[in-house]
Formats: C-alpha cells, structure tokens, sequence
C-alpha cells in the first residue's frame, strides 16, 4: 500500500462512531457499535506547499484507492482513503489545497482497491506466504487454503455474504420477547388489575380499564411518574400526596393553561407553548389589516408600504430605521447643520484680532488706546479733566478737540498751579511776605521816610529813557487795569520775573479765563511796571477779582485753549503756521516736508472721511512711527476718522503716533 509522504500545514480530527440504536416508546433507546472498528478517524487537512504533488498523489489513486498516513501524535502508519479535494489560489499566487482523509479498517490481504495500487505507482510484491501474509491483485482470487489463513491471522469467523442471520454459524441470539431479557432495574412488566390492587392496597380502580393495566396505563391514570413506599390500605389523594411529599401534576393539565408544557418528538418544547420574541414577524397587506390589539414582543410588517411597527400596549408604534447618513435628512428649523460658511460667519473679533478666509490673525498694539489704562494715564482728554486738572472752572476759545495734559503745557509756557500741592505758592500774599521777597521796602505813604516823594513826571521820563504808557491809554485797548495804580517813585521799567520776584509768586490759581503768563498779567494789570504808591497789600482774591473782567488769551497761532482748524479738500502739504493746528483732510493725503518746523513744533492730522489718508514723509524728513517693537520709517496710512500727531525733534527728524495709523 502505498504511504502518503507529505505534511499537512493543519490537521483536524473529526470521530463519528457507527452505533446500531433501537428506539422504544416512551423516549427510550438502545445503542450497540457496529462491529470492532466503529470509532472512524476522519481528518480535514490544509496544504500550502506540495500542493501540485499532493494533488497529483490523489488524483492517481481516483477517491478510491487506499494509503497508508501517519496521522498526528500516532505512533504508526494507519490506511486511508481520500474522496475529495479541493484547490483554492489566492491573490498573491499563494495556493492551498483542502482535503479530507477518512479511516478504512483493511489489512494485506486486501484488494488493489485498497492497495492504492495503480498504473501510475509501483506495483506491489507478488502473492507470497513466508510471513504468513496474502497479497494479490483484481486478477487473482484466494482459494479455499489462502482465505483460511486470512482469517486464521485475523481471527475471524466465516460469514456468508448472502442470505438471513439464520444462515450464519457460531451466531449469537437475539432476544425477540420482554421475558428474555434480565429485569435488572425492577421493571413492573405482566402487570394485572388484581396485582395493581394488591400492591396498592384498594379494592376498586375508577375510570375506563379495558383489562390489565401496563406499568404506563397504571401511572398514566393515577397522575404519577413512579411507585414506592408502603401502602396500610386504600389510599386518598391527599394520603397519597402526603406520601409522596409533592402534589403530582394531573395529565390534564399538559398544555394546558396554568398546566405544564409536553415534549415534542424532539425531546424540546414546541414553540407555540414559548413566549413571543422580537424575532417573531408577522405581516400583514395594510395598516387596517392590523390586529385591532396587537401583542408586545412582536414585530407587524404591512407589506403596501413595508413600514414595521411594533404594540405600546394601546396603539402601534412605527419603527424607523437609521437614514444610513445625515445627506438623507432634512435640515431642522432649530439645529441647523454644520457648515463651514456658518462656522466663518458666526466668528466675531475685535481689539487685535482679525479675520479673513478662515483664520484669525494677531496685530501688536501699537498705540496706547489698545490697552487697559489701569495706571490712570491721561490718553482721550475731555475738556472736564483739563479744567478738574487745571483747578479752573472754564475754558475760553474755540476748541476743536480735547487737549492733553502735556500740550496744554506746552502751549502755556509752564506747569499750573496745583491748589491740591501748593507748596511752592504764595496764595495769601501779606505785605511782608512782599517786602522779603523784594530785598526791600516798597514805598509807602504812611512811611515816606527815605523815598523820593516829589519826583515829577518829567524826572521819571528822563531816567526811564521813555514815556510810559498810562492806564487811560491801556484801557482803551480792552485790556482790564485792575483798579490799582501805578505812581510815585519808580525803580525801573519791570520785567516778568522781576514782578514775579517782586510778588514772591510763579503763578496765579483761582477762577481764572485760563492760566496766565507775565505778559497777560501786566496787560490785564494795566502796567508795565510794579512801584511807588499802592493802595494796599493784595490778596490772591483781590488779584483775581482785579482780573475778572480780562478778555480771551492768544497768541499769533490763535487761542491757547483750543487746537485752531486747517481744513484741507485736497492733497495738501504743510506749512510753518500749521504749527499748533489740526488739518482737517477729506482727501487727497497731507505730505509733511523737511527744514519746515522746528524742534518742539506740533501739528495733528485728522482724517475728516471714511476713506484712507495717507501722510507722505517728504525727501530729507525722518519720519519715524512712535511705540514699534523695531525702528519704522516711511509713510503712514491714516484711517477713516484717525488722528495723528507729529512732534518735530528738529527740522529734519519728527515723530508720529495716534488712533487708526497704519
């Protein structure tokens, strides 16, 4: 017999015995083996490499023909035969081989059917006895000797194989009756109505009996599965449950309600005694074709529209199934879906940030109104901080735009006086307070002791070198002479500070039009110079009041409280008298020109539109952009409704800041 040589990548071992089964009422069966051999080894192989050879080997033999195979974990070769095969290429040019070997119980002396003999494969040795073995082919047959040393070897039996079990030799007997067989558990078998009495100790048996009761019929009736126990005399149910120590269940009560469910043929529940289950479908043409009440656990189909629908108990409920994707529903009014247009549209920024296309960028702030003024700086003056800062109650002149804290200074000449730091002040002025920070004594007319008293004014022409100007001629000018006068012995023509000196003040604080210089004080005063004659001591009061009535105060710009208007509808280029103004550009843009302005020199740009201005920085002017992070030159943008402020350093250097510049 040829040997199969090639190993499997996987091997599966598969046993079915061969049993002859007899089956009796009641679920009872009996199994026997089908002879020596009938436990069959039945592998499923799978072949990844040889598959060419192992195909060719069972092509050869044609599914019919057996080898010799030694399966796994054996310790010998066992004979096979193989009646399928099939072949499977996968991508990848991988290719297996399945295929299922199942056991044959043979022996040498078997048949080329069972050699695995063919043209294709060696043929076997010819007949031989010397190990007492027989080998032959289709063309021989065993005579009577060779067939008797076979089953010698093999120990077996000479059986027909033709013809009934009667004609077979050294057979066993088969039992065909009850009685033959060996009662081992006790089985009730000839039972009679007199004997079923007698054992169960009454006289009389109810109900139908058509002769002698079977073990089955006794049980069947008296509603029990079993007998036992001992019985004093005719029993009662409730001896005989009491005996039992259980309540039997009545035959009546299977399949019935409140009962207990039979057994199918299968030995399992039918399932009309089972609960519903949600795989129960039930369909029917229509929705009015429904039951009227329908039943919880069960699915209901109308195949008009194949909708389902499921029982709530009171109406029926329609199951709708998932739209697979949401391009199957359709938008609701209040979630709406997800869009990128909307996403961009609903973003909203401010300050620094901007949008466009989808991203949101940063700038650097670079101008003062970007930040929080926690510190309580001064950025957007009103004209209330100005005057609350001033320690004034009014501000005179036209003014266009609120002023801060260092232009204001700046135009006036000097810081004024702080009535909440006065140090520094002089605000009640006594006599003596005049006459130390004079150095001297002025003249008096209760203490002429000393003074020149009758110096005419001739004399005072004379050493003055010039006619003074007299308070008549000074009042016709409008200016306010206070109501003192200006008499008697003169040290000289005063100066601003030889006043200031003289009065022991750097400024002048109370309700005033506007802050004053030295030069609006002598002009409201009505004098050019302070001496002789005085009708006495002044107050910060008195002063004030002798001041009262003084007109606006300017200089050739214009007012000093006000940022005085060059409005501009074109492009326009700056000119030494912008200096202190504002140009008001519609368009056109402002160029500001070099060795026009000098250090110190100011002029604001407001862009007077909604569209962009630009400030051209002319050839030979640096014009750098205040507060950058690095050095910036060149030309600015100035937008809609900007300012910007630009400070001369000097006549070729300035530098710009302010609100919408670019």
């Amino acid at each position: 017999m040829t040997t199969f040589p090639y190993t499997p990548k996987s091997a599966t071992l598969e046993v079915a015995p061969n049993l002859y089964s007899a089956k009796f009422g009641d679920g009872y069966e009996q199994a026997a083996p089908q002879g020596i051999n009938y436990l069959p080894q039945k592998w499923s192989l799978v072949f990844n490499s040889n598959v060419s050879n192992v195909k060719t080997f069972l092509e050869t033999l044609g599914g019919y023909q057996s080898f010799h195979w030694t399966p796994p974990n054996a310790s010998s070769p066992l004979a096979f035969v193989c009646k399928s095969w099939s072949e499977q290429d996968t991508p990848g040019g991988v290719r297996t081989l399945n295929c299922t070997f199942e056991q044959r119980f043979v022996d040498s002396y078997t048949s080329t059917s069972d050699t695995g003999v063919s043209p294709s494969l060696p043929s076997p040795p010819p007949p031989s006895t010397l190990d007492g073995s027989v080998r032959y082919d289709q063309s021989q047959a065993l005579n009577p000797s060779q067939q008797s040393i076979a089953r010698s070897n093999l120990g077996l039996a000479l059986v027909a194989s033709t013809g009934s079990y009667a004609d077979l030799v050294n057979t066993p007997s088969i039992p065909t009756l009850i009685s033959e067989l060996t009662n081992d558990i006790g089985y009730l078998t000839g039972i009679t109505s007199a004997q079923v009495k007698a054992a169960l100790g009454i006289t009389i048996l109810s109900g139908a009996n058509t002769g002698d009761e079977t073990v089955s019929t006794i049980l069947g009736k008296l509603g029990l599965s079993t007998l036992s126990g001992s019985n004093t005399g005719d029993e009662t149910s409730a001896t005989i449950i009491s005996k039992l120590g259980y309540t039997p269940e009545s035959i009546n009560s299977k399949g019935a309600a409140n009962g207990y469910a039979p057994l199918g043929s299968d030995s399992k529940i039918p399932s009309a005694y089972l609960p519903s289950y949600v795989d129960d479908v039930l369909e029917f043409a229509s929705y009015a074709a429904l039951p009227t009440s329908g039943e919880t656990g069960k699915i209901y189909v109308t195949t008009d529209t194949n909708y389902e629908y499921r029982w709530s108990g009171s109406i029926y409920i329609r199951l709708v199934s998932s739209p697979g994707t949401t391009d199957a529903l359709a938008e609701g009014a209040t979630n709406k879906y997800f869009t990128t247009a909307r996403a961009q549209s609903a973003i909203s920024v401010s300050g620094s940030l901007s949008y466009a296309n989808g991203v949101i960028s940063y700038t650097t702030p670079t101008q003062v109104s970007a930040f929080s003024n926690d510190a309580g700086y001064l950025t957007g003056i009103t004209s209330a901080q100005v005057k609350t800062a001033l320690g004034i109650s009014t501000l005179s002149g036209s003014n266009t735009g609120d002023e801060t804290q260092a232009t204001i200074i700046s135009k006036l000449g000097f810081t004024p006086y702080n009535a909440s730091n006065p140090a520094g002040y002089l605000t009640s002025i006594t006599s003596a307070q005049i006459a130390a920070a004079l150095g001297f004594t002025p003249y008096s007319s209760s203490n002429p002791n000393g003074y020149l008293t009758g110096i005419s004014s001739a004399q005072v022409v004379a050493a003055l070198g010039f006619t003074p100007t007299t308070l008549a001629a000074v009042a016709s000018v409008g200016y306010a002479t206070g109501g003192g006068t200006a008499s008697g012995t003169n040290t000289g023509d005063e100066t601003a500070t030889t006043i200031r000196t003289k009065l022991g003040i750097t400024t002048l604080s109370g309700s005033n039009t506007g802050d004053e210089t030295a030069g609006t004080i002598l002009n409201k005063l009505g004098i050019t110079t302070i001496s002789g004659n005085n009708s006495g001591d002044e107050t910060t009061a008195s002063i004030v009041s002798k001041l009262a009535s003084a007109t606006v105060i300017s200089d050739s710009s214009g007012k000093l409280r006000s940022v005085p208007q060059n409005a501009q509808t074109a492009a326009y280029v700056l000119v030494a008298s912008d200096n202190g103004k504002h140009i008001a550009i519609t368009s056109g843009g402002v160029t500001v020109p070099a060795n026009t302005f000098a250090a110190g020199d100011v002029v604001t740009i407001v862009n007077n539109s909604s569209l962009s201005q630009t400030i051209t920085s002319a050839s030979g002017l640096t014009l750098q952009w205040a507060g950058q992070t690095t050095s910036t030159t060149g030309n600015r943008t100035l937008g809609l409704y900007g300012i910007a402020t630009i400070l001369f350093l000097s006549s070729t250097f300035a530098i710009i800041s302010g609100a919408g510049l670019s």
